[in-house]
C-alpha cells in the first residue's frame, strides 16, 4: 500500500538531530524497553535528515544486516533494497520514512512492503511510522515493522537485478 499524500506538514525544517531518548520521555521507560526489546517486532529511529540513530536486533535480522549508525550516507531504511508491495522499486528518498520525516504525509499504518536482503532473500513487512514532533517540528521518526505472516516464504531468493 502506497501512502497517499498529505496535506503538507511542519516538515523537518530545523533538523536538530533526535536521539532515541527524547522518545523515552514521551513513553516512559517500560513502554519504552518493551518496545525496543521486542523479539517479535522490528523497530528504528531516523532524525530528521533521516539518518538511522538507532534499531534493535530483530530490524537488522529483517534486513540482514547492521548499519551503521550515524555519519553515513545511508538514508531512511536499513535494507539494501525497498519495493512497494507490486514490486516496484521504492528508492530509500521516496519511501514511507522520508515522507513521513518530511511531512508529507502525517504517519504511516499498515503499509505493506518487501525488502531485498543482501544474500538476495525477501521479506515482506508490515510497516507503522510515527514522527515525534516538538515544538512543532519533525525532529525524528519510529519505524515498527514485522514480518507479514501471510506472506512468509522461507528462502525465497531474487537476483539483485530483478524485483522480489
Amino acid at each position: 500500500m502506497k501512502p497517499s499524500p498529505a496535506s503538507p506538514g511542519n516538515g523537518a525544517a530545523g533538523r536538530s538531530s533526535a536521539h532515541p531518548l527524547w522518545i523515552y520521555e514521551k513513553l516512559g521507560r517500560d513502554r519504552f524497553q518493551t518496545l525496543l526489546e521486542s523479539d517479535s517486532t522490528a523497530v528504528y529511529t531516523c532524525d530528521s535528515t533521516g539518518a538511522i540513530n538507532y534499531y534493535n536486533k530483530r530490524a537488522a535480522d529483517l534486513w540482514g544486516r547492521r548499519p551503521i549508525i550515524d555519519g553515513t550516507p545511508e538514508r531512511f531504511c536499513g535494507s539494501c533494497r525497498l519495493y512497494w508491495s507490486d514490486g516496484m522499486p521504492m528508492p530509500h528518498d521516496q519511501s514511507p520514512m522520508a515522507d513521513v520525516l518530511a511531512g508529507r504525509v502525517p504517519d504511516i499504518y499498515d503499509a505493506e512492503m518487501q525488502i531485498l536482503r543482501p544474500d538476495g532473500s525477501c521479506v515482506i513487512v508490515i510497516s507503522n511510522i510515527a514522527p515525534l514532533v516538538i515544538d512543532g517540528l519533525i525532529v525524528c521518526a519510529v519505524n515498527s515493522f514485522y514480518e507479514d505472516p501471510l506472506h512468509m516464504r522461507p528462502n525465497r531468493r531474487v537476483s539483485a537485478d530483478s524485483p522480489p
